[in-house]
């Protein structure tokens, strides 16, 4: 037995000890929470009262007993309105109505009886109390009136998290955004990276490969299918997957005992809209933009207070016209006149190369069709004009709830979800030579059945299944470019990056659909034992990729120093997919997690949330063994097998939090402690594992290599006449193979107080520290200039130095070395909706250092100085045959 099974049988051994005993349980991922304490009117607490907890809108009953400390709890009731009574005999029936449930929510609601004949009825309408007094999760609600009533551009959900406390927009990236990799704005939390949330709908995962949630058209959808939706921001329960971000959890409307339905169509355009800063600029007509959103709902009873239906349909149709501009060769250019090398010298003339001249003549010509907005004097003029972003969107949900029969007969809930988007990107540039679209295929399964043991004991069974496929780089040219291609039987013509600032044109890559087949299987239940609520549970993700991604180059890559470079056909590198690749891959992962929770009430002032999480994933593995790695940066072939060691299997994840609310409860202070992990999953490894040899070889040729070896580098058919030279400088795209594991310690304290009725004012601090984040190389790690080091102590790989490995070219790698902190006041005052008005109000103030993104403002320069350092060992050891 292996060192590594080892450690997992230890770990799972130790485990399953500690749930084995009562049965399995799945998370509050999608309902709420009642519970109280009752008592008569000297306070003294009350058992042996029947407790009865009853859906207003579905007939849904829950009936319960109080213990010795007059206590009851309802766990895992679907969001909704509720009414609680309590019977007691001797005494006067108290009801208490107006509840609203909302998901995740535990809300107390405490009863008192008076001495009285029992049919006699005491009935109090209101709210339970905003202020949370049992648990220390930070989260914050966005309920149904919100998703309906708030103006939403795009009608994206995501434009409402934004406005919850701790929540801290990521803008999209303006044209480096691909449908694998979320395609809208995002958020951060926490100080956690945007592709560390996660997404869940009805308590399945739904967002896509980086974890996001907007499809192609960019928006998170659904305002009319989700009723309500959860951004849980730190601490959150061991129920919950480990997540070093947030979780959002949303929940679909459910039918009810009336038939309810609902018609929208949203439609905006140009008419009214300002010209933007460009238009002006380029003295260019506001370019078209229509866009229309309709859709409707429909749910209601089949079988009265027993089954219920749900559906809805959203739809999206948006032609938006961009001013736009790209910096093309002069008329003067394409004619080899190019202006003096210094002001007052006389044009130059360099003669065009015949080969160059076919391609040349791909790029607009300045003046047709475009409007010139300014000549740069270097050869090259700005050009401006309208380009069209077309993006379609189809949203569709049916539910269907049903009950069995009596109380205890217990209930099931199915749903399905699919969200189809796509948006085409036409350039200035013509379609010919650029332009592409991007495509989103999702489709949600759930279906989760609830059974009723007794009035303490609960139990679930959760099956899941989410297909996710985006598709990027899809081209929108129809025109086989015969001749002119740079690859042999290819139709497409490879990408020409012409230097000096040159608009590129041409198609890198060709269609790239991933799949991602997520199964879940979660099953267990709670307990109420005394003053304990005991959480306990399993879940099995079996998960499966399929991808088709050329490796970077798959229609050839030519890179210029220069306008005149390019003229001359004198390319400064070619990089190339090379014969033999096997661009499919079929991956499979296996994502284990179990926990136990127990929210154990100390006193009636005090609860402690004391839970352990355990969690680990496989590392992906390829259907026909189509995996490999460097397990050194000294070694001279690349090693078939796994590519990383799996760091994953000590995760233990413990959750630790208290809320204190004494007295008259209306003073909360909390507080939690958690570890929380990031495990390495496909995402992460999107493109190495399309990239690495001997499945997939890039070659990259570069003119000083071929200067070394007694030839140039030619233009445009390097790959048919020197794929040798290509061969011998394979680029090397991998992960770090010994991988640390990724994980963050985060904190919070908060302290809430309810100043009126419907008002609670807050003030909170939350911190984190994260370890062994992923780092992305951004340069060439395989040159080195100035070793020993350069008296300011900075290391460097430029351009044309020497090769540190002789057997690899380009050498980018992923480190687990970066780290991360945060720190942030958040204060807040809400005020629950009454009399026709609601309020939140927010302020934070955080600092966040991330020195392992270049997102962040000095994140970059951090990062690169952690690699480089921990390369010392590798590269004394590399360098040790050069002068």
């Amino acid at each position: 037995m292996t060192k590594n099974k080892r450690k997992f049988l230890t770990n799972f051994l130790t485990l399953g000890l500690l749930i084995a005993s009562p049965p399995l349980v799945l998370a509050q991922l999608t309902t709420g929470t009642l519970s109280g304490t009752v008592t008569d009117a000297t306070r003294a607490v009350l058992p042996g009262v029947t407790v009865t907890v009853r859906n207003a809108d579905t007939g849904l009953v829950r009936t319960l007993i109080t213990d010795a400390q007059g206590r009851y709890e309802a766990p895992n009731l679907p969001v909704g309105n509720y009414r609680v009574s309590a019977e007691l005999a001797g005494f006067r029936t108290a009801i208490r109505s107006g509840i609203r449930l909302t998901v995740g929510r535990h809300a107390v609601v405490d009863l008192v009886l008076e001495i009285g004949e029992l049919a006699e009825q005491l009935t109090v309408i209101g709210e339970a109390p905003l202020l949370e007094t049992a648990s220390a999760t930070v989260s914050s609600l966005v309920d149904e009136r919100r998703v309906t009533e708030l103006p939403l551009n795009n009608r994206d959900l995501t434009q409402l998290a934004y406005l919850q406390p701790g929540v801290i927009k990521v803008p999209r990236r303006p044209g480096g955004t691909f449908a694998s990799q979320g395609m809208g704005d995002t958020i951060t939390v926490a100080g956690a990276r945007e592709v560390q949330n996660i997404y869940m709908l009805d308590g399945i995962v739904s967002g896509d490969l980086s974890g996001n949630a907007q499809g192609a058209m960019g928006a998170y959808v659904g305002a009319e299918t989700v009723q309500e939706f959860q951004v849980i921001t730190n601490n959150y329960s061991a129920e919950y997957r480990s997540q070093v971000g947030a979780i959002v959890s949303a929940v679909t409307k459910s039918g009810t005992n009336e038939l309810r339905g609902s018609l929208f169509w949203f439609h905006r355009n140009d008419n009214l809209d300002a010209a933007n800063f460009f238009d002006n600029a380029f003295h260019r007509p506001k370019p078209e933009f229509k866009r229309n959103q309709f859709g409707g709902s429909l749910g209601g009873p089949i079988v009265r207070d027993r089954t219920f239906f749900f559906t809805s349909y959203e739809g999206l149709r948006e032609r938006l016209g961009t001013t736009s501009s790209a910096r093309v060769p002069s008329v003067e250019a394409r004619q080899g006149i190019l202006p003096g090398r210094r002001p007052g010298d006389p044009p130059r003339v360099v003669p065009v190369a015949p080969v160059v001249k076919p391609y040349l003549d791909l790029y607009p010509v300045p003046g047709q069709g475009n409007a010139i907005v300014g000549d740069l004097g270097d050869g090259t003029v700005r050009i401006a004009g309208l380009h069209r972003q077309p993006t379609n969107g189809d949203f569709f949900v049916v539910k269907i709830d049903h009950r069995f029969g009596t109380e205890r007969g217990g209930s099931l809930s199915a749903t399905y979800n699919f969200d189809v988007s796509d948006l085409s990107r036409h350039t200035l540039l013509g379609d010919d030579v650029s332009g592409d679209r991007r495509e989103s295929d999702r489709h949600i399964v759930s279906l989760k059945h609830t059974s009723i043991w007794s009035p303490t004991l609960l139990n679930e069974l959760h099956f899941g299944y989410s297909f996710t496929q985006p598709t990027d780089n899809i081209p929108l040219s129809t025109r086989d470019f015969g001749q002119l291609v740079f690859i042999p039987n290819r139709k497409l013509i490879g990408q020409i990056n012409p230097g000096q600032g040159i608009s590129s044109i041409g198609f890198r890559l060709v269609e790239e659909p991933f799949e991602q087949r997520v199964f879940t299987i979660w099953d267990g239940l709670s307990w109420t034992r005394g003053n304990h609520s005991m959480r306990m549970g399993v879940e099995l993700n079996p998960i499966r990729y399929r991808q088709f991604r050329c490796a970077a180059g798959c229609n050839g890559i030519y890179e210029f120093r220069s306008l005149e470079d390019f003229l001359r056909a004198q390319p400064n590198r070619f990089e190339a997919a090379l014969p033999g690749g096997r661009p499919e891959r079929h991956l499979s992962q296996f994502l284990f997690g179990a926990y136990f929770q127990d929210n154990w009430a100390v006193r009636r002032a005090v609860t402690l949330n004391l839970g352990l999480r355990y969690e680990f994933v496989t590392v992906p593995k390829e259907r026909e063994g189509l995996t490999s790695n460097l397990r050194n940066l000294t070694d001279t072939d690349i090693t078939i097998g796994p590519m990383y060691t799996n760091a994953t299997l000590k995760s233990f994840s413990p959750r630790v939090g208290f809320a204190w609310a004494p007295g008259s409860r209306k003073t909360s202070l909390r507080g939690g402690f958690g570890i929380f992990y990031d495990h390495p999953m496909f995402f992460h490894f999107l493109s190495a594992i399309q990239a690495l040899p001997p499945f997939a070889v890039t070659g990259r040729l570069e003119a000083l290599d071929a200067q070394r070896a007694g030839t140039t580098l030619r233009f445009p058919d390097a790959f048919t006449t020197q794929l040798d030279l290509l061969r011998a400088q394979p680029t090397i795209r991998a992960p770090q193979y010994e991988l640390a594991t990724t994980y963050g310690y985060r904190w919070s304290l908060t302290l809430q107080r309810q100043v009126a009725t419907d008002w609670v004012v807050s003030a909170g601090y939350t911190g984190s520290r994260f370890l062994h984040l992923w780092v992305q190389t951004r340069t060439d790690l395989n040159r080195w200039e100035g070793w020993p080091a350069q008296p300011s102590g900075r290391k460097f790989f430029p351009e044309g130095a020497i090769r540190i490995f002789p057997a690899w070219g380009d050498l980018r790698i992923q480190f687990s070395k970066g780290n991360a902190f945060h720190h942030g006041l958040i204060l807040s005052a809400q005020k629950r909706f009454s009399r026709g008005f609601d309020a939140q109000l927010n302020y934070s103030y955080s600092k966040t250092i991330d020195e392992g993104s270049a997102l962040t403002s000095g994140g970059f320069e951090a990062s690169q100085r952690s690699v480089y350092s921990s390369f010392d060992s590798h590269l004394e050891r590399g360098l040790a045959g050069f002068d």
